[in-house]
């Protein structure tokens, strides 16, 4: 279960070839939002060192413990 302060990565960052400072970042915040109209995602709020900021779907982050 991944919560807000949360240390997580995004694996398609990784696979993308982001360098690791780019694909670890802290939850600040959760929502459930539908994406297709009928099922609801849990989505977080991950911020990465790059001052990056991005919506990230559940299914793609792993935390990191």
């Amino acid at each position: 279960m991944i919560n807000i302060g949360d240390l997580v990565e995004c694996p398609e960052m990784k696979r993308a070839g982001f360098s690791s400072a780019h694909w670890l970042g802290l939850v600040f915040k959760v929502k459930t939002q539908s994406l297709d109209g009928i099922n609801e995602e849990k989505m977080y709020k991950v911020h990465f060192p790059n001052r990056q900021q991005y919506w990230i779907v559940s299914d793609n982050l792993n935390k990191i413990s």
